[in-house]
């Protein structure tokens, strides 16, 4: 594995190897172009754990989502905090990654979360780790709260993604990172929400901004995403032998899953044995309150073998590389920075694109070889 040399960092501490997974996606080329300098990154996740040493000197604060909870617990800041380390970590003492895009200035916004009934009421049953039949006639009287929360949720999740969407263009960021599922299928009763997510998403296309959006886990087949496909980037998750992800259920009664596929799916990107962030502080792992009821698991340090990010971390990967691009050459537009990564993409599955890998696994170096070559498709 090939040493990493950082310039412009002012930490001492002696840099990571690459990891296995930056080498199959040729990182080590692309930085010979870029690593991310002079791009701003908008990271719209739940939660950041901003003085995490890997991110204190990378992550700013940004917006926070209003008339919701912000809480520091570890459940609730762990996937935002994981999805920037990906994005662009930077090595610090006790937190010995880097991420893809190790330059860059990163810009989180905070969705928060309201009251998790869903999350409460599993706790206050002590649901956890029981059979399915046992939780499903657990809950069954508490329907009608549970479907409350879950129409409040999905006004939520349209609502602060909007908003976040629409604050982190007014910063100026060149990509925007939604790990989120948003299937505009999921928003059909409420045509209000829908609507506003679609206006936020124009609003980033006719500012030249990037959209990466995970393509969901539940390895259906999803026609609809918000946003054009110009300016928007739809990713799945492949494993590490270049073939799209998926996962029998693990016991009856749950849902198998997968990488979701569909005529939006742009490209896949890896998703396995990525070191990521997680919350650095072991109080952050033991609350009496939260969104989420009282948290109370074990510390197993701020930095963790991810051995399945599903389609969450490959959309940062691939965030990470159109960080890598629009720094490289500043004169790509969103629509021609996409299709440049479709291009470099290594084709999976039936020649050419397709909805089941879209263009195929992304190649970092051969996309920023053609950045270099000034082979941008003008």
């Amino acid at each position: 594995m090939l040493p990493l040399i950082l310039i412009g960092l002012t930490s001492q501490t002696a840099p990571p190897a690459l990891p296995p997974v930056f080498t199959s996606l040729g990182v080590a080329d692309a930085w010979r172009v870029s690593r991310g300098a002079g791009v701003s990154v908008g990271i719209v996740d739940v939660g950041f754990d901003f003085e995490h040493p890997a991110l204190e000197t990378a992550l700013e604060p940004g917006f926070f989502a209003p008339g919701v909870y912000h809480s520091s617990a570890s459940v609730i800041v762990a996937h935002g905090t994981a999805i920037a380390s990906v994005i662009g970590a930077r090595p610090a003492p006790g937190a010995e990654i880097v991420g893809l895009a190790p330059e860059a200035r990163m810009i989180a916004a905070a969705r928060g979360m309201p009251a998790h009934t869903l999350a409460q009421l599993q706790r206050q049953l002590g649901l956890a780790g029981r059979p399915i039949e046992e939780v499903a006639a657990a809950l069954r009287p508490h329907l009608d709260e549970i479907k409350a929360f879950q129409s409040r949720w999905i006004r939520h999740v349209a609502d602060s993604t909007a908003a976040a969407i629409e604050y982190l263009v007014d910063r100026q960021v060149a990509v925007i990172n939604i790990s989120e599922n948003l299937p505009l299928d999921a928003f059909a009763a409420l045509p209000d929400q829908a609507a506003r997510l679609q206006r936020a998403f124009e609003t980033a296309a006719a500012r030249d901004v990037v959209i990466v959006l995970a393509a969901g886990n539940a390895g259906t087949r999803v026609e609809h995403y918000p946003g054009d496909p110009r300016f928007v980037a739809v990713v799945g998750a492949a494993t590490a032998g270049d073939t799209r992800w998926r996962q029998p259920s693990p016991r009856p009664g749950l849902p198998a899953q997968g990488s979701s596929v569909g005529p939006r799916l742009t490209v896949l990107a890896p998703m396995e044995h990525f070191a990521v962030a997680r919350p650095h502080d072991p109080a952050l792992y033991r609350l009496l309150h939260s969104p989420m009821g009282p948290i109370d698991e074990p510390f197993e340090g701020a930095v963790a073998a991810q051995p399945l990010g599903a389609t969450s971390v490959a959309a940062a990967v691939v965030t990470g590389l159109v960080a890598l691009v629009r720094s490289a050459d500043r004169s790509l537009t969103a629509g021609q920075v996409i299709s440049l990564i479709g291009r470099a993409a290594k084709d999976l599955g039936a020649p050419g694109r397709d909805d089941e890998s879209g263009f195929g696994r992304v190649d970092f170096g051969g996309t920023l070889a053609l950045v270099a070559r000034k082979d941008g498709g003008r």
